[in-house]
């Protein structure tokens, strides 16, 4: 799977958001957990190949570091791209999680953000201080990286707009309010159509022409995106797979179609219990972010 598979499935996510921070279904403890360990093991991935780089460049072997620059951009691609589903994740995570006293998916979606960050902080200084790549393509990984900020803000607005509190995930506050605020009418039903499938095919022109056609970790993209898409349950979609609207999903969850449903903190002991939510967590808050331009 290639990481514009994920900005997809990124878009697909936004879509769902406000529903999901709405409605707060229960979101299958499996899948969370598959989420959590695919990322995970993931990252472990970008860290051995961030590492090669920095112990190439220790013992100067100049030729080798031109190599690790061929083989490893879709890799740093992957990790700029990628961002865009964690951070869609933790913020529907953190509205799912908003009025329940025992958090199960907050949690799990905030330390993968963090995580990420790291990855992402890596990567931002191997485009500023390693040797060995070409003008061309710091410029390009660059206008990639701008690319991606834009729409992470763009998917994070809808969000925002039932939860305020999720423009800390946000890569520019302001652009994302800003995103938010404007075209009220057009945001009042996420799933309705627009968004959806015409953002996915717009992201993907946008990311299609920065990105290589290579793949740097497909297998392990592909972990990562199916547990995502377990954490939509069946009744999310209709008989041809297409998303219902929030207000459908209302009215098929019993609720009124027009007041979002009450939920009390005593909702939240769930029965599909798991070890990784045993330990309450407390969110840490967001490190600042390596920004450069040229």
């Amino acid at each position: 799977m290639h990481c514009i598979e994920l900005a997809r499935i990124a878009t697909l996510i936004a879509a769902q958001g406000p529903s999901l921070a709405t409605l707060q279904p229960n979101i299958p403890a499996d899948a969370i957990t598959r989420y959590w360990v695919a990322s995970r093991q993931r990252t472990d991935l970008w860290n051995r190949g961030l590492a090669r780089l920095v112990d190439l460049e220790a013992a100067g072997r100049t030729l080798a570091i031109d190599a690790w620059w061929f083989e490893h951009v879709p890799m740093i691609e992957e990790i700029l791209v990628s961002e865009m589903l964690t951070r869609v994740m933790a913020g529907v995570g953190a509205a799912v999680d908003k009025e329940i006293e025992d958090r199960e998916v907050e949690p799990v979606t905030h330390s993968v953000f963090q995580t990420h960050l790291e990855s992402r902080n890596r990567v931002l200084r191997v485009l500023l201080f390693s040797r060995g790549r070409s003008v061309e393509q710091a410029l390009r990984l660059n206008r990639l990286r701008r690319c991606v900020e834009r729409w992470t803000d763009f998917l994070i607005a809808p969000l925002v707009r039932v939860r305020p509190d999720s423009i800390q995930f946000a890569i520019d506050a302001g652009r994302a309010q800003a995103y938010a605020s404007e075209n009220t009418a057009d945001y009042c039903d996420r799933g309705s159509g627009g968004v959806n499938w015409l953002s996915a095919a717009t992201l993907e022109l946008s990311l299609g022409g920065l990105c290589d056609r290579r793949a740097a970790l497909p297998r392990a993209n592909q972990q990562v995106g199916q547990s995502v898409l377990a954490c939509l349950r069946p009744q999310v979609f209709d008989s041809l797979g297409v998303p219902h609207t929030a207000t459908t999903q209302r009215i098929l969850a019993g609720h009124s179609p027009e007041c979002p449903p009450a939920r009390n903190s005593s909702d939240g002991n769930r029965g599909d219990k798991h070890v990784l939510f045993h330990v309450p967590q407390t969110r840490p808050a967001a490190p600042n972010l390596v920004r450069w331009t040229f």
